[in-house]
């Protein structure tokens, strides 16, 4: 007899021992494991739209405060500085994102291994089923999808997306965007995010191309 049938045979005198945990449970999309996801899911694009509706208010409230346009190169300029508010969402958020890429990691795993980590089961049940890796698979797959998509339709405003917008006066971050002639005389357009850093005679500076520039929080 080969090693496959004393394989079969054993696994079929385990199948029939009543004191055998036959039973695969099937856990659905309504497990609570599954529901909190949903709920942790909801709850994080809650807290970034008011991250950014926080952010869109004081705009509003500082007016022309926050942003300035210097005519002679074709450039603008908005104030930012960091908030603890902003600084805590973008936290949990990037925490709930390596949690589900490596929840991804835990559920091939798990399939592999024939485990299921994610609830306890009673003594009588020896698994899940296949459907129930392949729900924790698609649930992570689709929240991570989710957020990359949201990513790519705020790219533009990300990396001051968790700021505060405030006046160029009292800004520690500046968001630059210039217009600059290449040689053959097409206007480039440049986007930059930069730190306003203080030399030692007190003056503000923005670093842009390489260069070191005076930060002039005023409207040329």
């Amino acid at each position: 007899m080969s090693s496959i049938d004393l394989d079969n045979a054993k696994q079929s005198e385990l199948d029939t021992d009543p004191a055998f945990p036959t039973d695969l449970y099937d856990v659905t999309f309504g497990a609570p494991g599954f529901v909190l996801h949903y709920l942790l899911l909801l709850l994080l694009f809650i807290l970034n739209y008011t991250v950014r509706q926080r952010a869109r208010t004081r705009a509003r409230l500082l007016q022309t405060r926050c942003y300035a346009h210097i005519k002679e190169e074709n450039l603008q300029q908005y104030g930012f500085y960091g908030s603890k508010f902003g600084r805590g969402i973008k936290f949990l958020t990037f925490a709930f994102c390596s949690w589900i890429q490596i929840s991804l990691v835990i559920t091939i795993l798990s399939n592999y291994n024939h485990v299921w980590v994610y609830s306890y089961l009673s003594p009588g049940q020896r698994g899940v089923t296949w459907d129930s890796y392949t729900r924790a698979f698609l649930l992570a797959w689709l929240g991570i999808s989710v957020i990359l998509f949201s990513a790519r339709r705020f790219r533009q405003n990300l990396k001051t997306f968790y700021m505060l917008p405030c006046a160029l006066t009292d800004a520690t971050t500046v968001r630059i965007m210039v217009g600059v002639a290449d040689e053959a005389g097409n206007l480039v357009q440049t986007d930059e995010v930069r730190k306003v850093q203080t030399n030692e005679a007190g003056d503000r500076l923005v670093s842009l191309n390489l260069l070191n520039y005076i930060f002039c929080p005023e409207t040329a």
